[in-house]
């Protein structure tokens, strides 16, 4: 009998074998908690940061004086919850063998890749050529280290799109799919096994 961890598989005679957990899974379950948490931190820090923003900070000042930009930021904060909240699901799920473990973490590689290309357009927008803009014209210390700190979020932004991709390519490797979705290989019960085997 397989416990309740593993999926099972039909050999050629019709018998059930089971078929071992990735260690892929376990790895990446593990990670993902990780990430929840360091996401969790960071979400916090950035919010105590905005808060506190001292008005003469170019990029406070750009905030305050578009309110899309600001609506924007704030929402993405939400949205960053939820998306940790889906990529924490995820790791627990996969530490567990969950099948919704896969969805959640499939979930928040998609949504994390189109939010993160969607941060490189609204903020190259709104924030980096206005900041270009004023730096050309002043070149204040402040503005100037602004400017380079926008720049390199963006930029560390565009590389943290690399796990979610990493995510994908092995929620969907053959391996992970069949042993969260046993029946997608399990032969039909009035299908021969010697038919299976040709599939």
């Amino acid at each position: 009998m397989a416990s309740a961890h593993d999926s099972r598989l039909f050999t050629a005679n019709g018998m059930e074998s089971p078929m071992q957990k990735p260690v892929s899974m376990t790895v990446l379950g593990v990670l993902n908690l990780v990430f929840a948490l360091i996401g969790l931190l960071s979400t916090i820090a950035s919010t105590l940061v905005m808060l506190s923003q001292a008005t003469t900070n170019p990029v406070y000042v750009i905030m305050a004086a578009n309110p899309t930009y600001r609506f924007y930021v704030y929402a993405s904060l939400l949205v960053g919850v939820a998306l940790i909240s889906l990529l924490a699901a995820g790791g627990i799920g996969l530490l567990l063998s969950k099948a919704w473990g896969r969805i959640c973490t499939i979930l928040y590689a998609i949504g994390t890749i189109l939010t993160g290309l969607i941060s490189v357009v609204v903020n190259y927008v709104f924030l980096i050529a206005p900041l270009v803009e004023r730096s050309a014209h002043t070149k204040t210390p402040e503005e100037i280290g602004a400017l380079g700190g926008a720049i390199g979020g963006t930029l560390g932004g565009c590389f943290g799109l690399l796990y979610p991709v990493i995510l994908l390519i092995f929620m969907y490797r053959k391996n992970v799919v069949q042993f969260f979705n046993p029946s997608e290989t399990t032969p039909s019960s009035d299908a021969p096994a010697w038919e299976y085997d040709r599939r």
